[in-house]
């Protein structure tokens, strides 16, 4: 992921409390992308883009991966929430979505699609927090 200049800051930095090394584990990413569409920034998603990324070769570390990123998200969206409760409105709003995607995308009878960017880019997330309904 690549920021530009002075949007970190914005945003409050990375939380510390979060990511590799810490008892949360994961997703200081995940937090620092949500602040960003919290604030009125834009994310971008460039398929083209060339990245290195280690992923597990076997079903325990499949299984470690799980549950560090479910362990980091929940202490980020907790973290968000605390420091500014009426963003649990929009996020919760946020949930009929993610139920259906779970129904429709991980069943046996799924067939998987080609995606383009617009369909992998986190559009519910930044409807639910745009500036213009973003709690304050």
């Amino acid at each position: 992921m690549t920021f530009r200049p002075g949007v970190i800051e914005r945003i409050g930095m990375f939380d510390t409390a979060l990511g590799a090394g810490t008892p949360a584990m994961d997703c200081e990413d995940t937090l620092a992308f949500t602040q960003v569409l919290i604030t009125g920034g834009t994310i971008v998603y460039q398929p083209t883009a060339l990245t290195h990324h280690y992923h597990r070769r076997d079903l325990e570390g499949l299984k470690e991966h799980m549950v560090s990123h479910g362990t980091g998200l929940a202490a980020a969206y907790t973290g968000l929430v605390l420091r500014r409760p009426t963003l649990i409105w929009p996020l919760l709003r946020l949930a009929p979505t993610a139920l259906r995607e779970l129904a429709t995308r991980y069943t046996p009878s799924h067939r998987p699609r080609a995606t383009t960017s617009r369909d992998t880019c986190a559009r519910p997330t930044a409807e639910a927090c745009s500036p213009a309904r973003a709690p304050t």
